[in-house]
């Protein structure tokens, strides 16, 4: 095990090497289908971790793949540097904006629970398990979508580490290329550490299958849409 600045030199964030100790329990995720293998791994615990990985990584010339959950394909399977976000886990709900703040360790299922007492909830997936930042850039098409919409769309800001390994926080004001780019744009444009995205109106989700055609149906009775037709919504 050991540590590394951008030039190098021991001290910063912890990097693993194959047979280090905590390496097996680190490279792992959801998609165990995929072995990753990769040289180093950086176990961030906090957003200058990802910064100082991702310039040590450009100095070298080695590819950089992250992870938190490991749900989806991974980036780094053999060789390169893999950075795992799962320890930036700050969550944050503000019950009179309608948002919440989250790291790139956040799972669905803690924002379900600590939005919930607020009659609030997120456009998560149908699994507690994913990570928030992993799905919602991508999209984010969920259980109440036909509602809402995309969850994509309703996100507020990024922080993101680009490419340079600056920490930046993005809006659609003030770097509307870099934002709309990072919302559905695909892997390659920075790795994104935490997000703020809006919640809706929801005390109420009831879910049934049906017998006949075995597809799901979902009915939401505290809500009515808002004056465009469709979310966010506002109380019934």
């Amino acid at each position: 095990m050991d540590t590394f600045t951008d030039s190098g030199t021991l001290s910063g964030p912890t990097v693993l090497r194959p047979g280090d100790a905590g390496y097996e329990e680190e490279t792992p995720g959801f998609q165990l289908a995929f072995d990753q293998r990769p040289d180093l791994v950086v176990p961030a615990a906090r957003p200058e971790d990802v910064a100082a990985a991702v310039r040590y990584a450009a100095g070298r010339g080695l590819r950089v793949g992250v992870h938190a959950t490991g749900h989806g394909l991974p980036g780094a399977r053999r060789g390169g540097l893999l950075v795992t976000t799962r320890r930036l886990d700050r969550l944050t709900v503000d019950p009179v904006a309608r948002t919440v703040r989250v790291g790139a360790g956040v799972r669905w299922g803690a924002v379900v629970a600590a939005a919930a007492p607020h009659g609030l909830a997120p456009l998560n997936g149908s699994a507690p398990s994913v990570g928030v930042v992993g799905y919602t850039p991508g999209g984010g098409l969920g259980l109440l979508a036909r509602e809402f919409g995309w969850a994509a769309d309703h996100v507020r800001s990024l922080d993101v580490v680009t490419a340079d390994g600056r920490l930046r926080h993005v809006t659609a004001e003030t770097e509307p290329d870099l934002y709309w780019g990072l919302l559905g744009g695909g892997p390659g444009l920075g790795v994104v550490i935490g997000l703020e995205t809006a919640l809706v109106p929801v005390r109420t989700l009831t879910a049934a299958r049906s017998p006949t055609t075995g597809g799901w149906w979902t009915r939401r009775p505290c809500c009515a849409p808002g004056p465009s037709g469709h979310g966010p919504c506002r109380p019934a």
